[in-house]
Parts: structure tokens; C-alpha cells; sequence
């Protein structure tokens, strides 16, 4: 297998090792992920490459894209050693490309003699829970040049005054920061403020770290000119009294749900420049009132964690897409009810399918994407008839613009096998294809299936 492979043309090659080694820890890209959980450590998958043939190997080191993303995830010590060891070969093999380092938990403490020699190619950062010392910090100064992203928080109420101070001394270099999610307590650091383009807004955990001062300055950076893209890293468990305005903003997320508050900052924020979010589920009554509020006009909605509970029992997403006139993109994702029964989820599709049989529904939609995961009782036919439904719902709309469908779904069938051909069979008796050939539509289904072993993700991808 791997002499055939090898007579493939280079680029060929270095694209199929670039597939192999996209992860959902990486958003999708190209990432070098090492992490320990539950008792399960897997290699990560370009030192698999390394061990099928010498050419293989060859190629897979000589190859940096494959080693600069970095993803280390593990809790406690007991597997230090592995994890140091797989951080130190990919940090070699990445050469000299910028690094995208993401230290999920812990790592910092154990790889700090290895990173920080690199910090003049770090081009993000996430920090985990072991923070990098003042010593650290102030080896970093003048030394992060290409560092255009980084997150540190630090849970202790107090910092001291020699900690800010090293934090100052070391963002005074970094010339090229336009993203930071950091603690309320680091605020006081001198970063550099009006050269930022996103900034996550910190939790106030029960106003430990909310004195006047504090607020002040956090309504400050909110308002920056600067700014492009809000992040709510969570609610605010005391609003703040006026409204905060920033014409500046186009994008916005809040993912992070909170059962007892369901308005937070986005109460508060007031963005008439606003055109792509990415909001909670549970979010989207204050999101219509922001939107309402801003008087802007959004094009691209991403509506997360999206509980069946909620899609069957409130009209909040019928109610927030009326108000879009100008939507383009809308994505939408499904998952288990608020006690985690996966039942109903793809149950919901005759449910969703109803608030876009009307053109005046998002009439400038352009592409319209359904996820639904933790399906685990559904079976096949009743899946594929609920997705075939839902299509020819959307198509009967006729939107002038309407260019592309897609179903993904990630599913255990428990009550029949994933039968391609009977399922083939199901697509034909149905009249979808004519309808989305008809207005140059493409409609397709993703899914992804555990195999027997429940060791990795079968894909099947069908074009209805």
C-alpha cells in the first residue's frame, strides 16, 4: 500500500497527510492533538504516519503544517513523561513555522523550557490552568513579535502587583495582539488595548472581582473602536445599569449557557454595526431584543446547542428569524434535551422544517445548515424521511437566492443498519432531486456513525 502511495505526486500526498490530520480539537484544521482521558491515550496521528514507510516518514518531518498546531491536553501527572515527549518532537519537527499552542488544563510548568525558547514564532496561545510565572513573562518581553492571539486566567482573586507588573512588561512587545481572553483580575496589565480586535468579555465570578474600577475599565474595552468581535465567555450575574454602545462590532458569540440568567451582557450591548453571531440556544429571546435594540442587519447566524425541549416548546427561533430579512447563512444545531434524552432530536426536523415553508422566513437565505448529534435511538428510514421532509419544506419556499442545504448529522442507529442502498431506494421515491435541480440547489447529508468497535467516526455522504 504505501509503494503505491508513494508514487503519487508530492503535494498529492501532503494534502491526504493534511486531511488525516484534521481534528475537531482544532475547529476542523490541521492539528497535532495529544491528550489523555479516561484512562484512553491515543497516539497522535502524525507519528502514526511516521511508522508506515521510510518515505512516509520522510515526508511527514519535513513537513511543519503538520506539527505547528498544537492541542496537549491532560489533568493530572501520571502521564508527564508521554506528553512532554510527543510536545518536544512535534515543537522540533515544526521547524520554524508560527505555533498555534493550546494547553488545555495543564502543560505550561512541564513544557516552559521548551516553549519559550520559541515565543518570537508563537502566533497564539492558550494558556491552561498552571499560568506561566513572572519570570516567565518577562522572558517574553520583546521576544512574542508574531503573537496575534492569547488567553490567560488566573482564578485567584488577588494577583500581586509584581505579577501585572511582569504581564505589562512582557504584552509591551507584542505588537501583532488583536485577540485576548483573560481574567477581570489582569485587567489592570497594560496590554495593548487599541490595537484589539477581539476581546472576550471575562465572567465575574459573584462580583469578587467587580469594584468600580473594574467595571469601569471593562465598559471601556467593550467600547473600543478597535473591536470587530465580541466573545461572551459567560453571563453577568449583575447587569451593569447602562446600555453599552459600540458601532465598531460585526461579530458576535455567546455559547455559554447559564440556566439561571438568560439575558447577561447581551442586555447590555447595543451594535448597530452587528452583521455574524454565533448564540446559545437558550439566548436567542435576548438576542432578538439586542438585534431589535441595534437596528442592525445580520447575515450570518450560527444558533448553538439548539434542545429539543426548547425548539418544540417556544417559538423564540420562529420569532428571531421573522426579524431577519437579511439573513444569507443560517446554521442551526440540534442537540439532546435539557436532561440529555436524545429521543426527539432528529423528531425536531418536522418541527424546524415548518418555520421555513414561508418565503417570507429569512427570504434572502442563501445556505441553510441542520447538525444534530447525540442521535442514539433514532433508525434510518425514520432519519432519511425527516431530512427528505425537512428539504422539500425549504425548497417549496422557492427563495429567489437559496444556493445550498446540508443535513450533518452524528448518529448510533440502535434499530436498523445503515443500509446505502435502502436508503438510495427511500431518496428516489421522493421528488427532492427535481425540486433542488430545478432552482440550482445543492442538498446533501453527512453522516457520521460509530463504528462496531465505537473506535472512530464512519462518514457517509449522500446528495439528495
Amino acid at each position: 500500500m504505501a509503494s503505491v502511495f508513494d508514487n503519487i505526486p508530492l503535494e498529492l500526498q501532503r494534502l491526504v497527510f493534511f486531511c488525516t490530520c484534521c481534528d475537531s480539537w482544532a475547529s476542523g484544521q490541521v492539528g497535532y492533538t495529544a491528550f489523555r482521558t479516561s484512562g484512553y491515550f491515543p497516539v497522535p496521528v502524525q507519528h502514526t504516519l511516521l511508522q508506515v514507510s521510510s518515505g512516509w516518514h520522510s515526508i511527514v518531518v519535513s513537513t511543519p503544517e503538520l506539527w505547528c498546531v498544537l492541542n496537549l491536553y491532560w489533568r493530572s501527572t501520571a502521564d508527564t513523561a508521554n506528553m512532554v515527549y510527543f510536545a518536544r518532537r512535534a515543537i522540533r519537527y515544526s521547524g520554524t513555522a508560527p505555533l498555534d499552542i493550546n494547553l488545555m488544563a495543564r502543560g505550561w510548568h512541564e513544557l516552559a523550557q521548551d516553549l519559550l525558547p520559541e515565543s518570537y514564532r508563537w502566533r497564539s496561545i492558550k494558556f491552561g490552568k498552571d499560568h506561566p510565572t513572572h519570570t516567565d513573562l518577562r522572558a517574553m518581553k520583546d521576544n512574542i513579535p508574531l503573537l496575534e492571539s492569547m488567553k490567560l486566567r488566573i482564578t485567584d482573586v488577588d494577583v500581586h502587583a509584581t505579577y501585572i507588573d511582569a504581564l505589562s512588561t512582557a504584552m509591551s512587545g507584542a505588537v501583532a495582539l488583536q485577540e485576548l481572553d483573560c481574567s477581570l483580575n489582569l485587567l489592570a496589565a497594560h496590554f495593548p488595548w487599541k490595537q484589539l480586535q477581539h476581546f472576550h468579555i471575562p465572567h465575574i465570578y459573584y462580583d469578587r472581582y467587580s469594584t468600580e474600577s473594574a467595571l469601569t475599565q471593562l465598559v471601556e474595552i467593550v467600547s473600543l473602536p478597535s473591536l470587530r468581535k465580541l466573545t461572551l465567555v459567560e453571563v453577568r450575574e449583575q447587569p451593569l445599569t447602562d446600555t453599552v454602545r459600540n458601532p465598531a462590532v460585526q461579530e458576535l458569540e455567546a455559547i455559554v449557557c447559564d440556566i439561571y440568567v438568560k439575558d447577561g451582557w447581551l442586555q447590555q450591548l447595543d451594535l448597530p454595526s452587528l452583521q455574524r453571531a454565533k448564540i446559545a440556544g437558550d439566548y436567542l429571546p435576548a438576542f432578538e431584543r439586542l438585534l431589535c435594540r441595534s437596528a442592525c442587519k445580520l447575515v450570518s447566524l450560527w444558533v448553538h446547542d439548539m434542545h429539543t425541549d426548547v425548539l418544540h416548546g417556544d417559538s423564540a427561533l420562529d420569532n428571531l428569524l421573522l426579524s431577519l430579512p437579511h439573513l444569507e447563512f443560517l446554521r442551526i444545531d440540534i442537540c439532546a434535551d435539557g436532561q440529555g434524552n436524545p429521543d426527539n432530536v432528529d423528531g425536531s426536523l418536522p418541527m424546524l422544517s415548518q418555520l421555513f415553508a414561508c418565503a417570507d422566513t429569512v427570504p434572502q437565505l442563501v445556505e441553510l445548515v441542520v447538525f444534530m448529534n447525540r442521535i442514539e435511538q433514532a433508525s434510518p428510514v425514520g432519519l432519511f424521511r425527516n431530512v427528505l421532509g425537512t428539504a422539500k419544506r425549504v425548497l417549496s419556499a422557492r427563495r429567489p437566492q437559496f444556493k445550498r442545504i446540508l443535513f450533518d448529522v452524528e448518529a448510533n442507529f440502535v434499530t436498523g443498519a445503515l443500509d446505502e442502498k435502502a436508503i438510495q431506494r427511500i431518496m428516489e421515491t421522493e421528488n427532492v432531486t427535481e425540486m433542488k435541480q430545478a432552482q440550482g440547489v445543492a442538498a446533501d447529508l453527512v453522516v457520521h456513525k460509530w463504528s462496531l468497535l465505537g473506535d472512530k467516526m464512519l462518514d457517509y455522504v449522500f446528495r439528495l
